[in-house]
């Protein structure tokens, strides 16, 4: 099938096997868990002496900015997949492949640097790691719902 432009359509059985609605809902079931772990072991623990809520805070925080990632993503998908593996185009030489890039890596980048640099602890990092990874996951799943089968 092809669409008014005279492209392929993409279907939800053409994508990997990771962005399929049932592992994208299993990785975002995941990161829900993990968090809620990860900041029940975290506030219990006698060395640690952290506030739930800044745990809590800094997994918001990876959510809005995973969220984002999550919809350059499935914009990227969405316009350049099949012509990725008709290699038609390469990712790398799309502007909107660059800006996922180069977001990704800011987004993740930046808070790991900190921790480094700032002798922090990696409490809240790990936090925002889970919702980071969650967010993202959020943002591909609404875009592969709506693909035709």
């Amino acid at each position: 099938m092809k669409d008014i432009k005279n492209k392929p359509i993409l279907h939800k059985r053409m994508l990997p096997f990771i962005m399929r609605p049932h592992a994208l809902i299993v990785m975002i079931a995941s990161s829900i868990f993990g968090q809620f772990m990860w900041t029940m072991a975290v506030s219990t623990s006698w060395r640690f002496h952290y506030d739930r809520l800044s745990l809590v805070f800094s997994f918001a925080i990876g959510i809005v900015l995973g969220f984002i990632q999550g919809r350059l993503t499935s914009y990227l998908f969405a316009q350049y997949y099949i012509d990725l593996l008709l290699k038609k185009v390469k990712m790398w030489n799309t502007a909107l492949g660059k800006i996922t890039t180069i977001f990704g890596i800011l987004a993740l980048g930046i808070p790991v640097l900190w921790n480094i640099f700032a002798r922090t602890s990696a409490a809240g990092l790990q936090s925002y790691i889970f919702g980071f990874i969650g967010g993202m996951n959020v943002g591909i799943y609404l875009w592969v719902r709506k693909l035709p089968k």
